[in-house]
């Protein structure tokens, strides 16, 4: 049997029809939605940086200290 029979020429027909109506060429650009997603993109997007290491580190200090105000240690 060939792959060029009726039957399979009807289907492949059909499957090239689907693929004609695809997009062509690469997905847009999405624009960053919300808080995670805008820092996200500063920060991890084309020009990565090391402040997120320094955000947590500083984070981690305010916690800290917070927390030992609260509790009097």
């Amino acid at each position: 049997q060939a792959i060029g029979a009726a039957k399979n020429a009807v289907r492949m027909a059909r499957i090239a029809k689907f693929y004609e109506k695809l997009p062509k060429g690469s997905a847009p650009q999405r624009a960053p939605s919300g808080p995670l997603g805008w820092y996200q993109a500063k920060y991890f997007g084309k020009n990565p940086s090391a402040a997120p290491i320094w955000h947590v580190i500083f984070g981690i200090m305010a916690m800290g200290y917070s927390m030992e105000y609260y509790f009097h240690l």
